[in-house]
């Protein structure tokens, strides 16, 4: 699942490289349609993970699963978009596009969907509109941990609700209408994965993962968007990852597992390290050189980026805010520091754990 991971970030680097080495370098490069496979994957993965996390809920478990989603989540992402904010005050003719809307870039940090300069529904920072779709993913299941239900017993029937309305949408569209997309079906698909694997699935639930498929082909049959074949291919994926992961020898495992944790990494990252790392070679080495040779420089150079944030910022930021979720509170703290010491060395009694 770690490998998966990675290499889901990697195919959507794949697709945005031929357009750094077209603006950057001053090459004609073929397009790659990998992306939309990658954030499918992403999304399946999304919704694997949510089963996992989730199958022992405490009383506190809506706002633990919630909080952790965000500190995973949220700090490197306002951090990237902090410093293109921060680029595009200060030169703006470095960005392709820069807005500085109030309200577009408010909402780019609340990660909900707001209508850019170009007319586009996006976020500021390009790549994140996918994390607005993580997000409403992870309200829905905290919702459903805080109504004591099983979460995919709201997750599936709101998302086939949306995916189904995809299909009456036309273009230009209102941004509230952003996660009416079959897009969400993906999740349901990774959360029937996870029940499967932890061998808490029923009859109910392979029925909601066959109601996703029908739905997902439905809707690209009245409105194409992301062609019939993607869910299909991203879910034959996400099984049988699943079942050769138990044949992976235990001596890459350390390898597989640190290019899974950059994977976020590596997804918020690379529309920094790619073209700058275009437009440094196209200006050192002659114009002759190929345009796969940038292409694959530029993937090179954005794993590494994305590793060394994963080291320097990421893992730091994450560990600081899931120190805060376990710290004790404020009054056990007060209570540890007064307690007596011969009070302190002794063990208390309990009749259990």
């Amino acid at each position: 699942m770690q490998a998966i991971r990675f290499i889901a970030a990697l195919l959507v680097v794949f697709s945005h490289v031929p357009s750094y080495i077209r603006d950057r370098g001053g090459l004609t490069a073929p397009s790659l349609p990998t992306g939309q496979l990658g954030v499918a994957v992403f999304f399946a993965i999304s919704g694997f993970v949510a089963v996992l996390t989730t199958q022992h809920v405490r009383p506190n478990g809506a706002r633990r699963f919630a909080y952790r989603r965000l500190a995973r989540i949220v700090p490197l992402a306002w951090l990237v978009l902090t410093l293109k904010v921060v680029t595009g005050l200060l030169a703006p003719d470095v960005l392709e596009r820069f807005r500085p809307d109030g309200w577009y870039v408010l909402a780019s940090y609340l990660f909900l969907p707001a209508r850019g300069g170009d007319g586009l529904v996006q976020p500021l920072y390009t790549v994140m509109w996918t994390l607005s779709f993580e997000l409403f993913f992870y309200g829905i299941v905290a919702l459903a941990l805080a109504a004591r239900r099983t979460p995919l017993t709201v997750v599936a029937p709101t998302m086939t609700a949306l995916a189904c309305a995809s299909a009456f949408r036309t273009d230009p569209w209102p941004a509230f209408q952003f996660h009416a997309d079959p897009y969400v079906l993906l999740f349901v698909i990774g959360m029937v994965f996870g029940h499967v694997a932890t061998r808490t699935a029923s009859a109910r639930t392979l029925a909601w993962g066959i109601v996703a498929v029908v739905v997902w082909t439905g809707a690209e049959l009245v409105n194409p968007t992301h062609g019939i074949v993607l869910l299909p291919v991203a879910t034959v994926t996400l099984g049988v990852i699943l079942l050769v992961e138990r044949w992976i020898p235990p001596r890459i495992v350390p390898s597989v597992d640190l290019l899974g944790d950059a994977s976020y990494a590596l997804y918020l990252t690379h529309p920094i390290a790619g073209p700058a790392t275009v437009a440094v070679l196209a200006a050192l080495l002659p114009s002759t050189t190929p345009w796969w040779l940038l292409g694959l420089a530029a993937a090179a150079v954005a794993v590494l980026v994305s590793i060394g944030t994963w080291f320097a910022v990421d893992r730091p930021l994450t560990r600081l805010f899931s120190d805060r979720l376990h710290s004790p509170s404020r009054q056990v703290r007060q209570f540890a520091r007064i307690e007596p010491r011969s009070t302190a060395q002794q063990p208390p009694k309990t009749e259990g754990t």
